[in-house]
């Protein structure tokens, strides 16, 4: 009787075991899908739009929600902006601003017609919503 117990009892720690296994290896190759997507694109990186900042005449600064490290990206990296309305667009960074954490604070960019907008000194509208691409 005590080695028919401990045989179920091995046979069921084999199936949780290999249970385990399959549900590890399904979330690693869905992880590993979702890097080939990004990467086929043939951008460099992708990062979420936070806010823009402007007055009619002058640069537009882009900030990101999740702020990278200084030098990710740097002056005259193109960028591409997607679902953030008159900001979308392809630009090249003209200046990136450090805050004081040593994170990427803002990049400045020239959106042709920015002179035209509204004085918007901070623009939430497309924060969480659009996306910039690293070409």
């Amino acid at each position: 009787m005590n080695f028919l117990k401990k045989y179920w009892i091995g046979i069921v720690i084999a199936i949780v075991l290999i249970i385990a296994v399959i549900l590890i290896l399904k979330k690693r190759n869905a992880q590993n899908s979702l890097m080939n997507r990004e990467t086929q694109t043939g951008y460099r990186q992708t990062f979420t739009v936070g806010r823009f900042d402007h007055k009619p005449g002058q640069e537009v600064a882009v900030t990101l929600v999740d702020r990278p490290t200084m030098g990710t990206i740097v002056e005259g990296d193109t960028i591409l902006l997607e679902n953030v309305g008159p900001y979308s667009g392809t630009f090249t960074v003209k200046q990136p601003w450090e805050d004081g954490a040593g994170k990427l604070g803002a990049l400045f960019i020239d959106v042709p017609g920015s002179e035209n907008m509204p004085d918007t000194t901070s623009e939430y509208s497309y924060m969480n919503l659009g996306k910039m691409h690293l070409i």
